[in-house]
């Protein structure tokens, strides 16, 4: 006979998974009232367009997007690194952390804006930076 915590734990999770998917519906729900009151509004403007020649669009999934992940990269980079390197450096080395992004020279530069922010706010806990044009940083 199975064990009683190993039951209670899979219904537990069970029951959480059920309940996730419910919100995933009710979240799909809204999101295609939304499309609704869009595809009216287009109506409104250019009577007779048909909405349904608009194919879908997913967005990218990114490993950036998750909270935190930047900073455990740049600090990654940094870590790496034999002498402090520009935020456009630590930029570069970077996108190899993201194969699928856009690694592209303008995809580079968009992040060297989040990078002096991120690490601005590290200064004193471990990140240095080092005065002068361009930023450096780097590791105590």
């Amino acid at each position: 006979m199975a064990e009683t915590h190993v039951v209670s734990a899979l219904k537990r999770k069970y029951a959480r998974l059920i309940g996730e998917a419910e919100r995933h519906e009710q979240e799909a729900d809204r999101i295609r009232a939304l499309a609704g009151h869009i595809a009216a509004s287009i109506d409104a403007f250019a009577e007779g367009f048909d909405v349904s020649q608009i194919k879908p669009v997913s967005p990218a999934y990114s490993r950036w997007r998750g909270r935190g992940i930047g900073i455990r990269i740049y600090l990654e980079v940094l870590r790496k690194a034999d002498r402090p390197l520009t935020s456009l450096e630590i930029a570069e080395r970077a996108i190899a952390f993201d194969p699928d992004g856009d690694c592209s020279r303008a995809g580079v530069k968009a992040l060297v804006g989040p990078i002096n922010k991120a690490l601005s706010k590290k200064v004193g806990c471990g990140v240095v930076r080092i005065e002068g044009k361009p930023r450096r940083w780097a590791l105590r």
